[in-house]
């Protein structure tokens, strides 16, 4: 159960940082 929460909080931050990469090349 752990192993699957941390697995959840790693997608969220990748996700995240995905978002924010695309959210700044539309930008540009």
């Amino acid at each position: 159960m752990q192993t699957l929460l941390q697995l959840a909080h790693w997608i969220d931050t990748i996700n995240e940082r995905i978002g924010r990469a695309t959210y700044w090349l539309v930008l540009l």
